[in-house]
């Protein structure tokens, strides 16, 4: 990308399009990011996150977080598969779309 950027003769895009975005909005996704994997998850204390808003923001695999946290060797790009052979996905935490796992956050469950 660098170097089709400097053929291109716009190596100023760089600033506006990556440097920029991760200085700030990506620091907000991060945020939420973690606070919805963590936050109020009484089942497990992680929280997996399903749907296309996760799918599309959540980083590194963190749709499938509990086996992140119980087998932290799989990489994230066998994370999908892994929760299928080793998870239970009745006894854990999951949050369908970003609304719903605000919601599971605020709410205390018992």
């Amino acid at each position: 990308m660098l170097l089709s950027l400097a053929l291109a003769g716009r190596p100023e895009w760089i600033f506006w399009y990556w440097l920029v975005p991760y200085f700030t909005t990506y620091q907000i996704f991060f945020f939420w990011d973690d606070m919805i994997g963590h936050y109020n998850c009484p089942q497990t204390g992680t929280r997996d996150m399903r749907g296309l808003w996760f799918r599309l923001m959540a980083t590194h695999g963190t749709n499938y977080h509990n086996i992140h946290h119980k087998y932290p060797r799989i990489p994230w790009f066998n994370q999908k598969r892994a929760t299928a052979l080793f998870i239970d996905e009745r006894s854990i935490d999951v949050a369908h779309g970003f609304t719903g796992a605000i919601r599971q956050m605020v709410i205390a469950r018992d």
